[in-house]
């Protein structure tokens, strides 16, 4: 179970209803259980420190779990309306919501999936890291 807050944290840092963490479980193990996802049993925890993580995998790890949680599809391409309902779960200001979902719910142009998946699992840390600074999460 320890396990599974980690992972809260580092992919949207958000509290889901149970039929999603469930999803987050069930997304990890199948992570986990394929080779060219698995990562190294230290990487989510160097993550959430904000450490660097040298773990190759780690870009496909991530992908692979926004496609399970359904923030992303296989192509890199991210689902704003999941998305955003998502950041709703956690921010009750509704600016705050539009400010994130500006910031982190378009791909940039040029980049592979795993980029893309690395980059939104980054800019969502960041705004949930000074939403935590803040106290401004639900």
């Amino acid at each position: 179970m320890k396990y599974v807050y980690v992972i809260f944290f580092c992919f949207l840092a958000v509290t889901f209803a149970e039929h999603t963490s469930e999803k987050i479980r069930k997304s990890h193990k199948a992570c986990q259980n394929d080779p060219n996802t698995k990562i190294k049993d230290d990487t989510l925890k160097k993550y959430r420190r904000d450490e660097t993580v040298d773990d190759p995998n780690f870009p496909k790890y991530s992908l692979c779990m926004n496609i399970g949680t359904g923030i992303q599809n296989k192509n890199g391409d991210i689902d704003k309306d999941k998305l955003k309902k998502n950041i709703e779960g956690d921010f009750s200001d509704a600016s705050k919501v539009s400010e994130i979902l500006s910031d982190c719910g378009t791909r940039k142009v040029g980049i592979t999936a795993e980029e893309a998946a690395l980059a939104l699992i980054n800019c969502l840390n960041h705004h949930y890291r000074l939403a935590m600074q803040q106290d401004s999460l639900l």
